[in-house]
C-alpha cells in the first residue's frame, strides 16, 4: 500500500509539468524558445523548458518581419507518447510530411510512430559522442530531401565553451577553458520509417567557425545553435548549411572577469566543414527589421505586444545585445527568406525576425 501510494506521487509529480498550471488561463507564454519552422500559415516553435510538446502560432494577416508570440494567440500542442521528450532544442518537417523534434538530453529524434498516427516515438538514437556534455549537446536539427522520398537528416552538437558548473570538479580545470568545434552528423531516413540507433552516419563534420582574436578561456569563442540546409541555385550535391552561431568567453571562477556573449552570426559551411564566404550579423539583420516596423508602425500588434517589442528593443539597445541569445533557425521562404527567435532574453515572450538572405548566397 504504501509502495503504490508513493507511485502515485511520483506518477503526478511527473505528470505536474503537462499541466502548466503556472499559465493564465488562455494565455500561453512560451520560455526559453530553442526551435522555429514555418508550417504552411503557422510557426511553429520548441522550448528547451517545455517537455513533449510544442507551441503553434498562426501567422499575422500584416506580413511583418517581427512576430511577437502573443499568449493570447499561441496554442500548445502535446505529443502523445513523448511526454518524456526532454530538452527540445530544434525541430523541421521529414520528406514525408512528419515533423521531427530534437531532444538534447535523450539525443534523439522524435515524430509520429510508423503506422501509429497521432502517437509519437523515437525514430533516431544518437551515439555517445554527441551526448551532452557540460552543458553542451544537441542543438539543432536539419532535413533535406533524399533520394526515393527519404530525409537527409543533419544533426548539430553545438561545441563552445563547456560550463563549469556542469562538469565534475575534478575535470573542470583540465577541459572547461578549451572551446570545442561544433559537430554536424548526417544520416538518411526513409519514407515513413524510423532509423534506430544511428551507429554509422554517412558524414561526421566538424565546423571550422571562426576564431576571433584572444587566447581562451577569456576570448570569445563560438557555439552553434542551429542550422537549416541549403542548396545555392546551380549547386548540387548535399548542397551547404547555413549555421547560427554566437560566441562568449568563459572566465573561470574567482575572475573579475564577466561573461560576455558578443558575435551573433550567420555563417555558410561546406559539407567539408570549411566556412564559404562572409559571415551575416544577426545584430543587423535585426536592428533593420525592428526599424522598419517603427517606420511601418505595429498597429497590428496590439497595443500590448507593440509596447512589449518596444521594450524589448529598449533592453537590447541598452545592453547593447550583448545577452541576446538568437536560438531558433528555420526557413521561412526556402531559398530567399530565414526566421531566428530567441531565448528569454531580452523578455518574455518572444518575438521572431523574418529576414531575406544575401543575394549572393542564393
Amino acid at each position: 500500500m504504501i509502495r503504490s501510494f508513493l507511485l502515485l506521487i511520483w506518477v503526478a509529480t511527473c505528470a505536474a509539468p503537462l499541466l502548466y498550471a503556472s499559465q493564465e488561463p488562455g494565455r500561453v507564454v512560451i520560455r526559453e524558445a530553442s526551435g522555429i519552422i514555418r508550417s504552411g500559415d503557422k510557426l511553429l516553435v520548441v522550448a528547451d523548458d517545455a517537455d513533449g510538446r510544442y507551441f503553434e502560432l498562426v501567422l499575422p494577416a500584416d506580413e511583418a518581419d517581427v512576430i511577437p508570440f502573443d499568449p493570447a494567440k499561441v496554442r500548445e500542442v502535446l505529443l502523445p507518447g513523448a511526454e518524456m521528450a526532454l530538452d527540445l532544442e530544434s525541430l523541421d518537417r521529414l520528406s514525408d510530411g512528419r515533423v521531427a523534434f530534437l531532444s538534447e538530453q535523450s539525443r534523439c529524434l522524435i515524430a509520429e510512430y510508423p503506422g501509429r498516427s497521432g502517437r509519437y516515438a523515437v525514430i533516431a538514437e544518437y551515439d555517445r559522442t554527441v551526448a551532452e556534455l557540460g552543458g553542451r549537446g544537441l542543438e539543432g536539427v536539419a532535413v533535406t530531401a533524399g533520394s526515393d522520398g527519404a530525409s537527409r537528416i543533419a544533426v548539430l552538437w553545438e561545441g563552445g565553451y563547456l560550463e563549469p558548473r556542469d562538469v565534475t570538479s575534478q575535470l573542470r580545470g583540465d577541459i572547461c577553458g578549451k572551446a570545442m568545434k561544433p559537430v554536424i552528423l548526417v544520416h538518411d531516413l526513409e519514407a515513413g520509417g524510423k532509423a534506430g540507433l544511428v551507429r554509422n552516419p554517412s558524414l561526421r563534420i566538424q565546423l571550422e567557425v571562426p576564431t576571433p582574436e584572444g587566447d581562451p578561456p577569456l576570448a570569445q569563442r563560438f557555439r552553434a545553435a542551429d542550422l537549416v540546409w541549403h542548396t545555392p541555385a546551380g549547386e548540387g550535391g548535399d548542397g551547404q548549411f547555413i549555421v547560427l552561431i554566437s560566441s562568449s568567453n568563459a572566465p573561470p571562477a574567482g575572475s573579475p572577469k564577466r561573461v560576455r556573449y558578443q558575435f551573433k552570426f550567420l555563417q555558410r559551411f561546406g559539407t567539408d566543414g570549411r566556412p564559404i564566404g562572409e559571415p551575416l550579423d544577426l545584430k543587423d539583420v535585426c536592428c533593420r527589421a525592428l526599424d522598419q516596423l517603427e517606420e511601418k508602425g505595429t498597429a497590428g500588434m496590439g497595443s500590448e505586444m507593440s509596447s512589449h517589442v518596444r521594450e524589448a528593443r529598449d533592453l537590447l539597445e541598452r545592453y547593447g545585445w550583448e545577452n541576446v541569445n538568437w536560438e531558433g533557425l528555420g526557413w521561412f521562404v526556402e531559398g530567399e527568406r530565414l526566421i531566428t527567435i530567441y531565448d528569454a532574453v531580452p523578455k518574455d515572450p518572444p518575438f521572431a525576425v523574418i529576414f531575406d538572405i544575401p543575394e549572393d548566397w542564393k
